[in-house]
């Protein structure tokens, strides 16, 4: 993943705001898989940073579609 895109996640949650987005991780094989993720902060009373709630979707099936739909159309064009 591009640095800057943990920087508008890190950015994003220091606002105070949630974060939504795909993370592309890499495995102990060698391989990667995607996720969803929705990343939100939580706060003290007093407002300040404790922690953050994070959920994670694994979409790498989805990723692998539409990889392929795109090399397909691309193909299709060739001919």
């Amino acid at each position: 993943m591009p640095k800057e895109a943990f920087k508008d996640l890190w950015d994003t949650l220091k606002e105070g705001k949630t974060w939504e987005g795909e993370v592309k991780n890499l495995k102990k094989d060698g391989g990667f898989y995607w996720v969803h993720t929705i990343i939100s902060p939580k706060c003290t009373r007093a407002g300040g940073s404790c922690g953050f709630t994070a959920i994670r979707y694994d979409i790498t099936d989805k990723k692998e579609v539409e990889d392929l739909t795109a090399n397909l159309e691309i193909k299709i064009e060739e001919l």
